[in-house]
C-alpha cells in the first residue's frame, strides 16, 4: 500500500495523471493529512534537487570552451602511447614517482618477507603430516 501511494505521488508531482485521476488524488490529499504531509515533503525535496542541480548546472559557452579544448589537446600533435614493453618509464612520466617510492619499496620488501615467513611455515607444516603419517603417531 505504502509503495503504491508513493508511486502515486510520484506520478502526481511529474504530472503523470490524466484530468480525472488527478481530481481523485487531490480530494483524498485533502482528506488525508498522511497524504498532504507526504506530497509536501516529496515537493520539497524535488525543489532541493532542482536547487542544487541548477547551481551545478553549466553555464552556455561550456559547450564551445569543452570542445575547443578538445580540439587544443587533439591537434597538439601529442606522441601516441606505445605499449609497456616498448616503452619505459622514465623520470620525465607523469607516474615517474613510482620509481624510487620509498614507501612503495619498502611496502614490497615487507610482503616479501611475510610470503618467505609463510613458505618456510607451510613447508614445516606439511613436514609434520608426513611425520605423524609414516610413523603412525
Amino acid at each position: 500500500m505504502e509503495q503504491e501511494l508513493d508511486i502515486l505521488i510520484e506520478d502526481y508531482l511529474d504530472g503523470r495523471m490524466d484530468g480525472p485521476a488527478r481530481q481523485r488524488f487531490e480530494r483524498r490529499m485533502e482528506t488525508d493529512p498522511n497524504i498532504r504531509e507526504k506530497v509536501y515533503s516529496a515537493t520539497r525535496s524535488l525543489e532541493m534537487i532542482q536547487e542544487a542541480l541548477g547551481w551545478a548546472t553549466p553555464g552556455e559557452e561550456f559547450d564551445s570552451k569543452v570542445t575547443s579544448r578538445i580540439q587544443e589537446i587533439t591537434s597538439a600533435g601529442l606522441d601516441p602511447i606505445k605499449p609497456n614493453s616498448e616503452r619505459a618509464l622514465t623520470q620525465d612520466d607523469p607516474e615517474a614517482r613510482l620509481l624510487g617510492d620509498p614507501a612503495a619499496d619498502q611496502e614490497k620488501r615487507r610482503l616479501l618477507w611475510i610470503a618467505l615467513a609463510t613458505s618456510v611455515l607451510f613447508i614445516g607444516a606439511i613436514c609434520v603430516l608426513v611425520y605423524f603419517v609414516t610413523h603412525g603417531k
